[in-house]
């Protein structure tokens, strides 16, 4: 389980070493530490810098406590993910149970998953003024069949994307500026999932829709659909705020990454989306295990809850 204290590290500047010391990740650059992490507070390690150095002993501690270690491409997407070894007895169980699973259970779990995404992205909607569209979607979400036959998630996008961003927006996983933002916020939800996935005992790489073969951690990809209209309202906060400085700064990184923390309201009150979604990691287990629907999904908009970011364009 994941600590309340733990966090994202991220080395974006060139040149760093990372090395053990004593407990702790040390950060050196040109020989001399410039900071100090203890492991223990440490979740995920993503290096997107395009150099440095990191130690073999460090790497191993890292894994033996649980933590990630990601490294991205120059578009900000993990291109690789160590993972701790932690596969128990009663993973193995776990294991057969996800392997074992049924063709109309998954399909029912997509059906969750996709209808939750919707109604997330309804709530986006909500809180930018475009109540109109976010009905569409609500009616939408209660049309999804098992495994989204009729692919309702593809025909939400199209009222989505328009509404958030404008008419000119064209989603691109490789795009600049928004997409930038966009992919780089994904990134992080992506690889918080990808460690709740692992260390609830499930192989990341068997799916439940994702079919990509070369997609180690389809499995993450699948549950963290409902988790991106909160990446959503986030980067349309920041483009309100920078206008068009939309570079991908270390500022830039920080606020979008801190999104790991933001209150959720989860299966026990008030807890951090990064806890939440190892909930919804555990929760794919019990439906896996019981062979029934059991997948939760926190409400990720509590934080906005009584506000709008919706600001009238001035006459």
């Amino acid at each position: 389980m994941l600590g309340m204290l733990q966090r994202i590290v991220e080395i974006a500047e060139e040149g760093r070493s990372l090395l053990l010391s004593r407990g702790f990740l040390s950060i050196s650059h040109e020989k001399e530490e410039i900071g100090k992490v203890p492991l223990e507070d440490i979740a995920i390690l993503m290096i997107s810098a395009r150099s440095g150095y990191i130690s073999k002993p460090l790497l191993e501690e890292l894994a033996r406590r649980g933590a990630v270690t990601i490294l991205c491409d120059q578009q900000y997407k993990p291109i690789f993910l160590g993972l701790p070894e932690s596969y128990t007895e009663e993973a193995v169980l776990r294991i057969k149970a996800q392997l074992n699973a049924s063709l109309p259970l998954k399909k029912k779990l997509w059906k969750r998953i996709v209808q939750e995404k919707l109604k997330n992205q309804a709530k986006t909607l909500e809180l930018l003024g475009e109540q109109e569209t976010a009905g569409k979607l609500r009616i939408l979400a209660n049309t999804v069949q098992s495994g989204d036959r009729g692919n309702k998630e593809a025909w939400g996008a199209r009222l989505y994307w328009k509404m958030v961003f404008g008419n000119e927006f064209k989603r691109e996983k490789k795009g600049e500026g928004i997409n930038s933002l966009l992919n780089y916020g994904y990134a992080i939800i992506r690889s918080a999932c990808a460690r709740a996935v692992s260390c609830s005992g499930l192989l990341p790489m068997f799916s439940l829709m994702h079919q990509n073969q070369r997609d180690y951690f389809a499995l993450a990809d699948d549950i963290m659909e409902p988790y991106r209209p909160i990446v959503d309202i986030r980067i349309k906060e920041i483009v309100k705020t920078y206008k068009k400085s939309l570079a991908l700064t270390p500022e830039l990184k920080r606020e979008i990454s801190s999104l790991i923390w933001l209150d959720v309201k989860g299966k026990k009150g008030i807890t951090s989306l990064i806890n939440a979604i190892q909930d919804t990691a555990l929760s794919l287990v019990e439906s896996f295990s019981s062979k029934r629907i059991a997948l939760f999904y926190p409400d990720v908009f509590y934080s906005y809850q009584n506000q709008s970011i919706y600001v009238p364009e001035q006459i």
